[in-house]
């Protein structure tokens, strides 16, 4: 009797087993075209509101992809941040923080950015003539 009962669990974990693998290529079939390096998305920019439902202000971080800086863009007021404090913010921050936007780059919309100097200008203007 025993002997039928763990003879019944070995062949349901068998069984099991077999369901885990096929969900499993499944799931590989189904995503592998995100495992490409052409359908990698960076995170490029981040809306912030600092308020509540009534009132509040926004601001945006913003990630040169090619040297990895982020900035703060609040109204006129431009300012180097660590990714520390974006993804701080973006979360809950200090206060009533929570991001109300976000953009993402793929691969290609990176090296397009790279190549036409995106980073560069603002306003007409290099950055470090508006710091």
């Amino acid at each position: 009797m025993m002997k039928e009962a763990q003879q019944k669990a070995e062949e349901q974990i068998t069984a099991l087993e077999k369901q885990i693998s096929d969900c499993q290529d499944e799931i590989d079939r189904t995503f592998k075209h995100l495992d490409n390096e052409a359908g990698a998305y960076h995170l490029h920019a981040v809306c912030i509101h600092d308020g509540g439902a009534t009132s509040g202000h926004y601001f945006t971080y913003i990630k040169e992809q090619t040297t990895g800086v982020w900035r703060k863009f609040s109204d006129l007021k431009v300012d180097v941040v660590d990714e520390k404090q974006v993804i701080e913010d973006a979360n809950g921050g200090s206060g009533h923080k929570t991001a109300f936007w976000v953009v993402y780059l793929n691969n290609e919309e990176l090296k397009t950015a790279s190549e036409t100097n995106l980073y560069h200008m603002t306003q007409n203007k290099p950055y470090k003539q508006m710091l």
